[in-house]
C-alpha cells in the first residue's frame, strides 16, 4: 500500500493515493478483492466514491416494514412517508439530480470526482454517472475491502451544521 498504514488517514494521504479510496467514512482497498464492488471502485482510488454507495438506500422498504430491523423499530409505518420524502430531498434535490431514482432502486449514482479537478464527473452540464451499490449484500462485498474505519475530516461538523440550516 501506499504510505498509509494506520486506521486514521488523513485525506490529503488518501487523495494522493494510487491504493486507496473512500466511501461513508471507510478507507477501502478495492485490490483486496475481485468481487463486483471492487472492479467498479478500482478506477476510483484516491478519491470519495461514498455517491456509489449510498447509505439513504437502507431506508428503502416494502409494504410497512424495512429489511433492516432496527430501521423498523425506529420509523413506525405512519412516518414511513416522511422518510420517503427525505431519501428523495437528499437524492435528488440536494444533489442535482445525480441519482436516478425507481420505486426503491437506484439506477444511476454520481461518478466520484477527481480531488485535482481534472475529471470534475460533469460533461457539458450533465453529471456522470456510475452503477449504484446498495442493498444487503453490499455489506458483504465490502467487510473484505475496508482497510481503516475513520477519515479525519469534519462530516459530523457538515452534517449537523446542515440540519440548523
Amino acid at each position: 500500500m501506499d504510505s498509509i498504514s494506520s486506521h486514521q488517514y488523513p485525506i490529503e494521504a488518501i487523495q494522493a493515493s494510487s491504493t486507496v479510496l473512500q466511501a461513508n467514512g471507510k478507507v477501502i482497498n478495492p485490490k483486496l478483492s475481485s468481487n463486483d464492488l471492487a472492479s467498479h471502485l478500482l478506477p476510483y482510488t484516491g478519491r470519495d466514491a461514498s455517491g456509489m454507495i449510498p447509505t439513504f438506500s437502507y431506508l428503502f422498504h416494502t409494504n410497512d416494514s424495512y429489511s433492516d430491523s432496527s430501521l423498523s423499530q425506529c420509523i413506525p409505518p405512519s412516518r414511513m412517508s416522511a422518510a420517503d420524502q427525505w431519501v428523495y430531498r437528499i437524492a435528488v434535490w440536494e444533489n442535482n439530480d445525480a441519482y436516478t431514482l425507481g420505486s426503491n432502486t437506484i439506477s444511476d449514482c454520481p461518478r466520484p470526482i477527481d480531488p485535482q479537478g481534472i475529471d470534475t464527473g460533469i460533461v457539458n452540464g450533465q453529471i456522470l454517472t456510475e452503477t449504484c451499490f446498495y442493498g444487503n449484500n453490499v455489506v458483504n462485498e465490502s467487510e473484505p475491502l475496508i482497510v481503516g474505519g475513520k477519515v479525519e475530516i469534519f462530516l459530523m461538523f457538515i452534517f449537523f451544521s446542515n440540519l440548523m440550516t
